[in-house]
């Protein structure tokens, strides 16, 4: 695989990502992990705020998009857009390149430096979930020759994400706290976003924000048993519970929890817990149902359910994000 890979990115015919990856049989994103080492470095899809602007500073870019055997190209100065509507906007005349990009949908961002067709060249990849490239954005050209100043700001976001001393793990049985994830890493977009089961070695990390959900009143046994292993890290933790963690019984949980685990991991400094409500996963309702019988249709107990389905919210992603930026200060 190796020698076949050497062999196209040193071909004289024109070579993209995407090609390379049809004839090894591989997604894009596949294909770009498997590039020799100092090639590519990789940015979580949440962090595409802060790409995006990093690529707004360049002088000029040029935005490839492959679809269906065509190839689209736009050479400009790329503008910020704004979100509404499921969207990242760029409208108004801001820049040759307008449009509406499905950016909760990037999974994964690579900064790679590959050659094409035998010059150098350098180029930002937005990868979906699939593996697939959605759309690329070149280090521009002026006269045939990369312009330097965009060169070295391409650069700089590759090496910031070739070792990154931030990172993000989560634990999610439905899907609430995976969201919380994405927003904590909107507040701290150069780090390494990724599922507990999926952690890697922490040993280079500085910080590390772990994410866990409320099992049975305690957080749930992957997330602890990744806790267990850390110590001499910054740990900022992050969780999510059916209840409302400002009131009641919730709350004397969250103050309880943060007080037990700074006790049982004293090797560790903590910054404060983040706790937000959400949806309480169906099939714990309907095994609580089957428990209370009668009881289950209690009008207190159904607004509460009620209230957690509605979260995490857009507020609450705003907080997460807000509250990341303060733990990395």
């Amino acid at each position: 695989m190796d020698t076949k890979i050497n062999e196209l990115l040193n071909a004289k015919r024109p070579v993209t990502l995407s090609a390379m990856a049809r004839e090894l049989g591989l997604s894009a994103l596949e294909t770009a992990k498997r590039l020799p080492e100092g090639m590519a470095s990789f940015a979580p899809g949440a962090a595409f705020d802060y790409v995006w602007e990093s690529l707004s500073r360049w002088d000029k870019a040029t935005f490839i998009l492959e679809h269906m055997g065509n190839v689209i190209e736009v050479s400009a100065k790329i503008a910020c857009g704004k979100h509404a509507m499921g969207y990242y906007n760029i409208m108004g005349g801001k820049s040759p390149l307008e449009g509406h990009f499905k950016a909760d949908e990037v999974h994964e961002i690579a900064m790679i430096s590959m050659p094409f067709m035998g010059r150098e060249s350098h180029f930002v990849a937005f990868f979906a979930q699939s593996g697939d490239v959605m759309y690329s954005f070149y280090v521009g050209r002026e006269k045939h020759e990369l312009i330097a100043s965009a060169k070295e700001a391409f650069l700089q976001l590759k090496a910031q994400y070739a070792a990154p001393k931030t990172l993000i793990v989560y634990s999610s049985r439905t899907g609430n706290t995976q969201k919380i994830a994405r927003a904590v890493c909107q507040g701290a977009p150069v780090s390494h976003l990724c599922s507990i089961d999926d952690a890697p070695d922490t040993a280079q990390f500085e910080k590390i924000f772990v994410g866990f959900w409320v099992d049975k009143g305690v957080a749930d046994e992957k997330a602890k048993n990744f806790l267990s292993r850390l110590e001499g890290k910054t740990l900022a933790l992050f969780g999510t519970m059916g209840g409302n963690p400002q009131e009641g019984r919730a709350r004397s949980f969250v103050e309880k929890f943060e007080r037990e685990l700074k006790e049982s991991l004293p090797g560790n400094t903590y910054r404060p817990l983040f706790m937000c409500q959400g949806k309480v996963d169906p099939r714990i309702i309907d095994a609580m149902n089957r428990m209370l019988g009668e009881k289950a249709h209690d009008p207190a107990r159904l607004e509460r359910l009620n209230a957690a389905a509605r979260h995490p919210d857009e507020q609450d992603l705003k907080a997460a994000a807000q509250w990341a930026k303060t733990c990395l200060g």
